[in-house]
């Protein structure tokens, strides 16, 4: 049972490359939610510029390293065109910041947050 009076969070949900946690109708009205050639401009704004403030940093760490670099920009190009890898879990569906690269199955221990989560869909 629940209490009256206790809210419970859910964690952000995001896909890693959807910097700016856009979410499109597609085909069949299927949700989009993948990164795209828009959030490689975002990560580059926001290193380069400081122009773009980061609406979900986590999203943004394509490697999942713990920090936003030019590397993140350039794995997901190198993705989104030339069929490349993929950047990290989780990835291409909404998921949860999972164990960070390198770790040892540990929670990912890192500074970066998501201001603005993908909305929570409860699967069917």
């Amino acid at each position: 049972g629940r209490s009256p009076g206790v809210l419970s969070f859910l964690p952000a949900y995001f896909v890693r490359g959807n910097a700016d946690s856009s979410v499109t109708v597609g085909p069949r009205g299927r949700l989009l939610v993948r990164g795209d050639s828009t959030d490689v401009v975002v990560i580059l704004e926001s290193i380069f510029l400081g122009r773009a403030a980061l609406l979900c940093e986590d999203a943004a760490d394509t490697n999942d390293n713990g920090s936003i670099e030019l590397t993140d920009a350039v794995l997901l190009l190198n993705h989104l065109f030339r069929s490349g890898p993929a950047p990290r879990l989780p990835y291409p569906m909404p998921g949860v910041d999972g164990p960070a690269a390198g770790s040892a199955g540990t929670a990912a221990e890192d500074a970066l947050g998501c201001e603005r989560p993908l909305p929570f869909f409860e699967p069917r």
